[in-house]
């Protein structure tokens, strides 16, 4: 099969063409060949890549050495034969020397193949050579550019036999003085001795990886990462890669260092520190303080994973984790009740931030959690130390309103004693108008209760619309005649999570004040409920989330805030009133709740323009606590259960018997815990049911509990009281009371009491005797 050879012909001769090429096809070749006869053509020839030149001696405008010329001007390593019908010696000479491959006359063409492929031989050979050498040159500045110092060892004599540039800068040597050391001036760990131990079992293994210390020349050592590998070609060589690592360690000493002081600042915080992965909520860390708050181990913790949500308040529970879906987006800042095992309830605010890996992704949330429980006692003493001061600032008004109600509750009377014949109709009226004063006097007083007494902050489930109409009841009554309260509570409000009573007190603080303001000329005060929706594209407020919430606004036509004072009305004990007038304590409070409910509250004014507050109250997410229960049972009867009234005040005996009567019941009446305990002492199965007053001279209603729990177990008792039953709950359940009236109660209050209470302990007594 013949071979295929590009050939460029410098020959103006066809005839002579037409012999090379002939004797080229009986040498074995097919040529693919061009001819030329001058410089141009030629150099166009040689842009189409030839394998060979074979060119005539001497042509009428062009000659073979300039043909030659141009080729090794090019810079193309092509094989250049000259053919020639006569060539003097000097002349042949001369062209090997500029390059050509051989020469050859025309009349001896025979020996034209062997010239043909000795040159491509040749050709071949020079271009494996220089790619060798090129490849060699690429790969020592490689190595030479390499951060690792590179030496080849000979495994016998355990000398370096060569060494990269990186090596002789590290350790300070010329590569002359480098070469012919032994392995043992230079490294530390390695003894001559020992050295024929170290290749043998690197003839096993094949490849060695280890740490070791270098020596530089001047004596210093540095920390080196070593692998040693062995190379077999014609004989054996060791090739060693070393990379300084002393950044490295120094590195790794500084994180050790730092892991230590985190472990020792985690270990010793009062704080809880967490870590937690943000795709699978798995706690990656948490300190041991943890255990202090929960009073549960990490151990159990690790193993729970997100369990520890279980812990938290059912009312908190359901915010926590609607924060906790968002903590990737920026984190969360919650307060909330942690449970601990035996029930004992923990306040801790709880703060959470994204960590983002060198690509902006999310992946780690860290947080911290603090116990804050004493933080939110002192503040609930100092909400009620405001409390106090609020009542006092509105005692006068609330006098007023009282002497009003008994005066009206008086005159019916006295018309009643003055028109004892006068028709059934006219005294219906009479009596409506006395039941209505004392639902007045009695609402009054729940109000003034309700707001003043100490209780626990909970957070339920209420349309603001309904907690803000209570204590304007009370402010209508208590600021002056020249202010005028308008309200605009919205329609289709959504429910916020929210504690009534400090609502309450919100109002109270703003409308007081804003009252104050317009003291010398009177005004308008405005109380507005909207819904706002909060985000892109709509409202703005700094520190708030995007989302729906529900704003109340209060606004006055008062005397204004200077601009200097508006950025301290927050401030606790600051205050512009004088002396006996304020403790500064109001606007403060105002803040303080707007933060526990993750709010907002904003000031506007001006001096001589008014002043308006916005608050802004999150919507309740779901499961975000228990909502507001109401409820109106229908009054049931008795079937002649007999029933002991136990009061100081024979009006209060009085009218619970007659009202007790009235629905079926046989009614016995004591004034004091002492007459009632004789009673039952000598009959203890006289009566149903125990009705008591909390407080009596003598003895409490409680101590008469406890004295009818030990003489008969099953026995019920109601407990009533006009104080306060946050007060006397846990007492209450220790006697043994059924239940808690709050006095003044009306007749239905009364009967569904009582109806209740007896009927639950007739299902006890049922699934008793069931069970025997």
């Amino acid at each position: 099969m013949s071979t295929p050879l590009r050939v460029l012909l410098v020959e103006d001769n066809s005839g002579d063409a037409e012999l090379v090429l002939r004797e080229l096809r009986r040498a074995g070749f097919d040529p693919d060949w061009r001819r030329v006869d001058d410089e141009t053509a030629f150099r166009s020839g040689l842009a189409e890549n030839p394998e060979i030149v074979l060119s005539d001696f001497d042509l009428p405008q062009f000659n073979g050495l300039r043909a030659l010329e141009i080729l090794v001007e090019s810079g193309k390593d092509l094989p250049f034969i000259l053919i020639s019908g006569t060539i003097g010696e000097d002349t042949a000479v001369e062209a090997m020397k500029l390059g050509a491959s051989d020469y050859l006359l025309k009349d001896r063409l025979t020996r034209l193949g062997v010239a043909v492929g000795g040159a491509l031989h040749e050709a071949r050979l020079r271009q494996a050579r220089r790619q060798a050498d090129e490849e060699l040159h690429l790969f020592r500045a490689l190595v030479d550019q390499s951060e690792d110092g590179f030496e080849v060892i000979d495994p016998a004599s355990g000398r370096f036999l060569d060494v990269n540039e990186k090596g002789c800068q590290r350790l300070g040597y010329t590569r002359a003085e480098f070469c012919g050391l032994p392995v043992w001036e230079v490294d530390a760990h390695v003894r001559k001795e020992n050295w024929p131990e170290l290749v043998k079992r690197l003839r096993e293994e094949k490849s060695i990886a280890l740490k070791t210390t270098h020596r530089r020349k001047d004596g210093s050592t540095f920390p080196v990462e070593l692998r040693l590998k062995l190379v077999e070609l014609h004989r054996d060589y060791v090739v060693a890669s070393g990379r300084d690592i002393t950044e490295s360690e120094r590195s790794a000493a500084s994180l050790r260092e730092s892991e230590e002081r985190f472990r020792q600042l985690a270990d010793n915080i009062n704080e809880v520190f967490w870590m937690t992965d943000p795709t699978t909520s798995r706690v990656l860390y948490v300190s041991p303080a943890y255990e202090t708050v929960w009073q549960r181990s990490c151990e159990s913790l690790y193993a729970a994973g997100d369990g520890w949500v279980d812990h938290i308040h059912a009312d908190d529970r359901g915010r926590v984790v609607a924060a906790m879906r968002r903590q990737a987006e920026g984190g969360y800042a919650e307060v909330y009740r942690v449970v601990r095992p035996g029930g004992d309830v923990r306040w801790v605010r709880d703060r959470a931030f994204p960590v983002k890996d060198g690509e902006g992704r999310v992946h780690r949330i860290v947080g911290t959690v603090e116990d804050v429980t004493e933080n939110r006692q002192l503040q609930d003493q100092f909400h009620q130390a405001q409390k106090m001061e609020a009542i006092g600032t509105l005692a006068g008004g609330i006098a007023h309103d009282f002497n009003n109600i008994l005066t009206g509750i008086r005159g019916y009377t006295e018309l009643m004693r003055l028109n004892a014949h006068a028709s059934p109709q006219a005294k219906d009226q009479l009596m409506e108008g006395l039941i209505a004063g004392c639902d007045r006097a009695a609402s009054l007083v729940r109000q003034i209760m309700t707001f003043s007494r100490p209780q626990a902050h909970q957070h339920i489930r209420l349309n603001l619309a309904v907690a803000v109409e209570e204590p304007l009841k009370l402010l209508r009554a208590t600021l002056p005649a020249n202010v005028e309260i308008k309200t605009e509570l919205g329609q289709d409000l959504p429910e916020v999570s929210a504690d009534p009573t400090q609502i309450h007190q919100v109002l109270m603080n703003l409308c007081t004040n804003a009252a104050h303001a317009m003291k010398e000329n009177g005004g308008a005060l405005l109380v507005r409920l909207a819904r706002r929706e909060l985000g892109a594209g709509g409202e703005q407020v700094a520190g708030l989330e995007a989302g729906a919430y529900v704003r109340l606004s209060v606004e006055d036509t008062g005397c204004g805030i200077p601009a200097k004072t508006l950025g301290r009305i927050f401030d606790p004990f600051f205050t512009t009133k004088p002396p006996g007038e304020g403790t500064g304590l109001g606007l403060a409070v105002v803040h303080g709740i707007m933060e526990c409910h993750r709010g907002r509250v904003l000031v506007e004014s001006s001096p001589g323009k008014g002043t308006k507050f916005d608050l802004y109250f999150p919507e309740a997410v779901a499961g975000g606590g228990a909502t507001e229960a109401h409820g109106d049972e229908e009054v049931p009867r008795g079937s002649g259960q007999r029933l002991l009234v136990v009061d100081d005040e024979p009006a209060i005996t009085e009218t619970c018997r007659l009202l007790l009567q009235q629905l079926g019941y046989r009614v016995e009446t004591s004034a004091n815990a002492a007459e009632a305990r004789g009673l039952i002492a000598r009959d203890p199965g006289r009566v149903d049911l125990v009705i008591t007053d909390l407080t009596m001279p003598g003895s409490s209603g409680l101590e008469l509990s406890r004295f009818l729990r030990g003489l008969r177990p099953e026995l019920p008792v109601i407990l009533m009281t006009g104080f306060s039953p946050a007060l006397a709950q846990g007492q209450a359940r220790e006697a043994g009371v059924s239940e808690l009236m709050i006095k003044p109660m009306t007749r239905r209050q009364l009967g569904v009491c009582v109806h209740r209470v007896l009927q639950r302990r007739q299902e006890s007594e049922g699934g008793e005797a069931a069970t025997e």
